[in-house]
């Protein structure tokens, strides 16, 4: 979402290895499925997946880099 761009703050996944653990949990599973019926849930439309993007998951992924959060190290 537009309004949200260089908003959203979170650590460098780089930094910490339990954040790759974070972002594969968006793309395996039933995970996917359960974020494509919150997203229809929530805007009451079917997602549109982009190209490239093989489910919901990789989806939320591609539009959390397309807002360029904010990394940060936490000491």
């Amino acid at each position: 979402m537009p309004e949200w761009k260089g908003k959203i703050m979170m650590q460098n996944p780089l930094d910490n290895v339990s954040w790759g653990s974070w972002i594969t949990g968006f793309c395996v599973g039933d995970v996917p499925d359960q974020l494509a019926a919150a997203y229809k849930e929530l805007t009451g439309e079917e997602l549109v997946l982009s190209d490239g993007c093989a489910n919901a998951g990789y989806e939320f992924l591609k539009r959390l880099h397309d807002n360029e959060p904010i990394y940060h190290l936490l000491f």
